[in-house]
């Protein structure tokens, strides 16, 4: 595997990362549990939304994988491809829908440290492997290096999202 895969993952994660990081700590704290209209998400709700799925990338990245048996980046360009088309507007599954009761630092700082273990999984682990234990909703099963492409086009979703509630709260 070309060590270039892995490196653009990290790069992926770092710069998503710190984007986040920079604009969630650009809320004022009010600003941060304000919903920007009835029934839209605060940046609270986002941050802990992209929380919860972290940790189910994480969950998926550490649990059983086998070699794959197909290009193990095939999914790539649909999963960007669907997280980037910003006319439709998703639901979030039950499990990932948020409480938005974090406070502000407490979310930065474990939005921080669930994706220093993604980083460290990357880091250490085989991401052309498929990973069995977890199965994406509408994706199916995944590489390692899929659900991370996932991972870091569903943060640059949200990312922008971050960017229309502060837009919107200003």
């Amino acid at each position: 595997m070309p060590v270039n895969i892995k490196e653009e993952l990290l790069k992926g994660l770092e710069e998503s990362t710190n984007a986040l990081s920079d604009v969630l700590a650009a809320f004022s704290a009010v600003q941060f549990g304000q919903e920007p209209a009835p029934d839209k998400w605060s940046a609270a709700e986002v941050a802990e939304h992209l929380i919860l799925l972290e940790k189910i990338v994480g969950g998926a990245l550490s649990g059983f994988c086998v070699a794959t048996h197909r290009d193990p980046f095939l999914k790539k360009r649909d999963i960007e491809g669907h997280m980037s088309n910003f006319e439709r507007a998703f639901k979030a599954p039950e499990f990932i829908r948020p409480s938005g009761h974090l406070q502000q630092q407490d979310a930065i700082d474990q939005l921080i440290s669930v994706r220093k273990m993604t980083s460290n999984l990357v880091m250490v682990s085989d991401v052309t492997e498929t990973c069995m234990d977890t199965d994406h909703p509408g994706f199916g099963q995944l590489t390692r290096g899929e659900w991370v492409y996932f991972d870091i086009s569903h943060a640059n979703r949200h990312l922008r999202q971050l960017l229309h509630i502060k837009e919107q709260l200003t």
